[in-house]
Formats: C-alpha cells, structure tokens, sequence
C-alpha cells in the first residue's frame, strides 16, 4: 500500500476557524478519548478550496458503540455499513469508523453466510426475535491509512 500525502500546514489555507463548532466538539472528545479522528471527504475539499462546506463528516478509529457511549445525542445507523449520526439541533454530523477493504467472498464463504442468516431467520421464527439486520463481513474496521486507500474516490479520501 502507498504511503499517503500529507500536505504542511504551512502549505494550505484550512483553519479551525472555518470548521463547524460542533464539528471540532465530536472531533476534541474523540480524541480526548485516545481515538484517533479526522474530518474526511467534501467537507476537506471546500475548505482548501476557501468554500463554505455544507457539511463536516468525519472519520475515527472510535467502533460505533463507542462513539454512542460518548454522545447522548447519537444514533447508530445502517445495516451494510455501520455509521454514527450525531444531532445537534436541526444539524447531523455523520461519524464513520475507519475500515479496510474487504477481499472478494469465496464461494465458500458465502454459502457458509447463506446457511447462517437461513438458520437465523428460522430461529427467530420459532422464538419470536428478530434475525439480524446487520452484516458483520461489510464492517471490518481498519486503520486511517486502510480507510483512505479503500474509498471510492479521491476527495472522499482526504482527511484534515
């Protein structure tokens, strides 16, 4: 894996001034909690080029419970991928935990899965619970670096 670019400080124009205050208050508690955190994506892009973002996500090596143990105010979402939604007012900021690329399911693999979720659906059908919704292979969490190198494209891919 290639190591990723970090432009100086001296060699952009972002500021904290510029950056949403609820924003900075997610990202100083996470961080005063030992994760590691960083705005990502659009939101990076607009401040270097000296434009108001619309919005602030952000990226931690914080899991979701743990951001939800940190926030009262936050929401864990999604079945494929697990997201924290933290509310302030009228206002989300989207918290994502690092992940890695997944290598392509073996044949293997998925038939074991598609036995599994089939025994969970009949078991939940005999004890009245409900299967589960969320898919554990699509969350494997990994570091900033395996987080920036697996997005899709390349502004989604800068952190500040």
């Amino acid at each position: 894996m290639p190591a990723p670019t970090t432009i100086p400080r001296s060699e952009h124009n972002i500021s904290n001034r510029h950056i949403d205050e609820d924003a900075l208050r997610v990202i100083r508690r996470l961080q005063q909690h030992e994760f590691e955190t960083y705005l990502v994506g659009g939101g990076v892009r607009d401040l270097l080029l000296e434009r108001r973002p619309k919005d602030f996500d952000l990226g931690t090596s914080a899991h979701p419970q743990q951001i939800k143990k940190l926030f009262r105010n936050c929401w864990i979402i999604g079945r494929r991928f697990r997201l924290a939604h933290i509310k302030f007012g009228d206002k989300t900021l989207e918290v994502a935990t690092f992940r890695k690329q997944v290598p392509p399911e073996t044949d293997t693999e998925r038939q074991a899965r598609e036995a599994a979720q089939r025994s969970r659906r009949e078991a939940a059908g005999r004890d009245g619970s409900r299967p589960r919704r969320f898919i554990p292979r699509d969350n494997t969490f990994g570091t900033a670096v395996e987080d920036a190198f697996r997005r899709d494209f390349t502004i989604n891919a800068l952190f500040y």
